[in-house]
């Protein structure tokens, strides 16, 4: 459900934003020297794809795997073609800000503005982000007990829930700041 919001908001802020893009921000295309664009290149599939191996965790419990490696291939190729319209239309709408823009996906949303009538839909981007956020730490949770179960050799994961939740918490506050500055 939330994948099909994150699809028709993408589409549909393409389509609303058109008018306003400008497709010479994407120029120059190969502007960089090959050692940073190979490195970009790295960093940028390895964000989107590298909670597949929390997933890798969970597939031994399904039951039903028939076709599970098409379908996961699938499903990566839709989401690299997803992700890549997204960093277009920010590209393209944006320009040069995309670059310096905490999170552009947001701020290009936010530039929708059909006749004072379809504005302000960056609260549905923000509502589906955070919705998903949520269920991405869950499963990447589960994935890491499990795994952490696995490696210690115990029979149950339920007993590194406690313990590991509060190391993440520790951490998260310790290393990240707040963008609200507190």
């Amino acid at each position: 459900m939330l994948c099909l919001i994150y699809f028709w908001m993408a589409v549909h802020s393409v389509v609303f934003l058109f008018k306003d893009m400008d497709f010479s921000n994407l120029l120059p295309i190969f502007d960089l020297p090959l050692k940073d664009f190979l490195q970009s290149v790295h960093s940028t599939a390895t964000f989107p794809f590298g909670e597949t191996i929390a997933f890798l965790m969970i597939f031994p419990f399904v039951k039903k795997t028939g076709n599970l490696t098409k379908h996961v291939l699938i499903f990566m190729f839709i989401a690299g073609i997803f992700i890549s319209l997204v960093a277009i239309r920010d590209i393209t709408a944006l320009g040069p800000m995309a670059e310096i823009e905490s999170f552009p996906p947001y701020r290009t949303v936010r530039l929708i503005d059909i006749a004072n009538i379809i504005t302000r839909m960056e609260i549905l981007l923000a509502i589906s982000f955070l919705l998903v956020g949520v269920i991405k730490i869950f499963v990447l949770f589960y994935g890491g007990t499990l795994g952490l179960a696995q490696l210690f050799k115990l029979k149950a994961y339920l007993p590194l829930v406690y313990p590991l939740g509060a190391i993440i918490t520790l951490m998260s506050l310790v290393n990240f700041n707040s963008y609200l500055g507190v």
